[in-house]
């Protein structure tokens, strides 16, 4: 894929802190590869650790956040989306075009 087809996006995402880390790991990891196999490419990861959460989604008061910094193509981000919503211990994402 074209090195000027792909833009910079930013992913957080929420993860159940009932999870283990190993697991945790394990799902970070197989974002990762969906997106590499979607022609683009993980810039960064960063744990961001266990917070508070602002209301309770699904009976949790807290969330693991971990933020993405993606560079992919615009077509990739509808498929990304549709396979995040299928993920139970994520609790919740948002996935944000950064310049």
């Amino acid at each position: 894929m074209p090195q000027e087809n792909l833009r910079s996006y930013e992913l957080i995402a929420v993860f159940n802190p009932e999870i283990t880390s190993d697991r945790m790991d394990d799902r970070t990891q197989e974002i990762t590869t969906f997106i590499e196999s979607q022609g683009g490419e993980v810039a960064g990861k960063d744990n961001l650790g266990v917070k508070s959460l602002a209301y309770a989604i699904n009976n949790q008061n807290e969330g693991n956040y971990v933020l993405f910094n993606l560079n992919t193509s615009p077509s990739s981000i509808t498929t990304l989306n549709n396979n995040l919503n299928g993920q139970e211990e994520i609790l919740r994402f948002s996935i944000i075009k950064t310049n």
